[in-house]
């Protein structure tokens, strides 16, 4: 009994070989590719022609090595390069009038190759935000605010580094001639009178009321739309930031 045939794996320059391997079997080979085995079946019901016949066989022989070589280049030029290397058409044959049964044959393989899946492409949630906003008034203003909710991750998160590091405020925080004295007795630091009204405004209920801000029970604060303003643990460093100040 004849051993399976299996289609071999080449790189991508790898030169057929003069001849197709004598095991190989067009309507087996073609199998995963039904509408290009029916229209191969189909030709060869009406063709007589020897020389025709082995053409075809040859080209399906050059489609598959393309396909299991992952190629998408399935031009005329190329295809018709490979199949007469191979004793198979020729680019001008298959171009010619009467080549419009091989031009059928590799426009259908193409569309049945399996085409690489394109990545997806990430959809920036701020992004998708603005664009579902209408009205443009109320879309800049929104704008404005993530572009302030930004602002204020980065400095949480600078908040959160030096806290982690029990190191003394961030510079953003306390005022040029505060920084590098020493804590006072009570182990607080100086801070400039305006910066510290400043974050006791922002804390406070009344301005909180206002905005109608909250913090939610991850402890994030958030707009009455829950869009995070700032990640969880940033309003109460700043009161802790507050109580070790004066």
């Amino acid at each position: 009994m004849d051993e399976e045939f299996h289609l071999p794996q080449p790189s991508p320059g790898i030169k057929l070989a003069e001849q197709v391997p004598d095991a190989f079997e067009p309507e087996g080979a073609l199998a995963g590719y039904p509408r290009t085995l029916e229209r191969y079946r189909e030709i060869l019901s009406r063709t007589s022609s020897t020389t025709k016949i082995r053409q075809l066989r040859n080209l399906a022989w050059v489609l598959l090595i393309q396909a299991s070589a992952r190629s998408q280049d399935y031009r005329v030029s190329t295809v018709g390069n490979r199949t007469a290397a191979c004793g198979g058409p020729t680019a001008q044959t298959i171009r010619n009038a009467n080549g419009s049964d091989y031009r059928a044959l590799i426009e259908l393989f193409e569309g049945e190759v399996e085409k690489p899946k394109a990545l997806p492409v990430p959809v920036d949630k701020d992004d998708a935000l603005l664009a579902a906003i209408n009205d443009t008034s109320a879309r800049n203003q929104v704008r404005l605010l993530l572009h302030d909710c930004a602002s204020l991750r980065n400095q949480v998160n600078l908040l959160k580094n030096q806290i982690a590091r029990e190191a003394p405020p961030i510079p953003t925080v306390l005022s040029t001639s505060a920084q590098g004295l020493p804590a006072t007795a009570a182990g607080m630091t100086k801070m400039s009178r305006s910066r510290r009204d400043a974050i006791e405004h922002f804390v406070s209920e009344a301005n909180m009321t206002t905005k109608k801000w909250r913090t939610n029970e991850h402890g994030a604060l958030v707009d009455a739309f829950d869009i995070e303003i700032a990640r969880p643990g940033f309003a109460e460093a700043l009161r802790q930031v507050l109580s070790h100040t004066s």
